[in-house]
Order: C-alpha cells, then structure tokens, then sequence
C-alpha cells in the first residue's frame, strides 16, 4: 500500500484471481470510508503466435490455402490477417485461393488481448511442385495415419498365410523339422 496516494500493488497474480473484490478502510479518526466494489480481471499477455498453414492443390492447377493462427493463450483474442493489401477481422482462421501467377504471397497474423500483442507471418506459394513443405505435411499425414495400418495390416495377413500353409504342408506329409535334422513320422 502506497502511503501517499493509497493505492495497492498486487503482485504474483494468477488467471484464478480474476473476481469482484469488496475494499473496507476507516480514517485515523475512525471514520469509516464507504465500502467499494473492484473487479478484478487478469489477462495472461501472449507468448508465441504461429501460423499452420495447409495448402491443397486443385484440379484446375490452383491452390487452396488454410491458414491458423496459434496462439500461446486462449481467452478473449481478437486477430487481424494481413494478405497484400487485404485485411481480415475478428478470425482465427482464413482460407483463400491461389494461382502459380500470384507468386510468393506473405501473409501476418497478429493477435492481441488487452495487455499484449503479437505477430507472427508466413509466405506461401502456389506452384505444381507438391513436394514442397506444406504439400509434404498432407502427404505425410496420410501416410503415417492411413499408408502405415493399411500396409502393417497386409504384412500380418501374408505372415499368417504363409506359416498356416506352411504347417498344412508339414502336418500332411508328416514331417516335422527340428533344427537341422527331420523326423518323417509314420504309422506301423
């Protein structure tokens, strides 16, 4: 408490203090000072903002391009995207398309609450090449979540056709391998 001025400092604030708060005070004289009532909201200033970015190649040889902005925090955001000299308001999220023509394309996302702000920016480009890193994303996505059960799940398969028909194939002639010696079992 400041004696001059009487403000309060608080400090070591946490999001869960946020809340309304009663402040009671007498004079020295012992006249009580009316009650007030203070709501208190803490904001927690933001740290990192990223952009992920998804871009899909059309039939037409345009592209589709989302975009995210990430953002360290989550409550009470308010974005602007910057495209050229387009400006977009108020979403996290943009989507827009592209042709080989338009070139590299910079993009900035800026995030801000009531006591910070952030930016981040990305260029994207639309060109045939799918192997370039936000092609390459998709495509991995798709092997690792789809191409690996499916071709694990064909390697099982095979695996245990091979050893029913191998044992088949054992069992009926009557032989039996072990190690490096055979045994032919049969009836007298």
């Amino acid at each position: 408490m400041n004696d001059n001025n009487f403000s309060l400092t608080i400090r070591e604030l946490t999001l869960q203090d946020s809340g309304e708060f009663l402040v009671s005070a007498a004079s020295n004289e012992g006249h009580q000072i009316p009650t007030m009532t203070i709501h208190l909201q803490i904001h927690e200033p933001i740290s990192k903002v990223a952009i992920q970015k998804k871009m899909k190649l059309l039939a037409n040889q345009s592209c589709s391009v989302w975009l995210l902005c990430n953002v360290s925090v989550c409550s009470n955001l308010s974005y602007t995207w910057e495209r050229g000299n387009e400006t977009y308001r108020d979403n996290q999220k943009i989507h827009f398309s592209l042709s080989p023509a338009d070139g590299d394309i910079s993009v900035t996302c800026n995030a801000s609450d009531s006591v910070s702000w952030k930016s981040a920016s990305t260029t994207v480009k639309c060109c045939n090449d799918t192997t370039t890193p936000e092609y390459d994303t998709w495509l991995a996505w798709n092997r690792i979540y789809i191409g690996v059960p499916v071709g694990g799940a064909v390697v099982l398969i095979l695996t245990v056709a091979v050893a029913v028909y191998y044992c088949r194939g054992c069992c009926n002639m009557g032989l039996y391998s072990i190690g490096a010696s055979s045994i032919l079992k049969g009836t007298f």
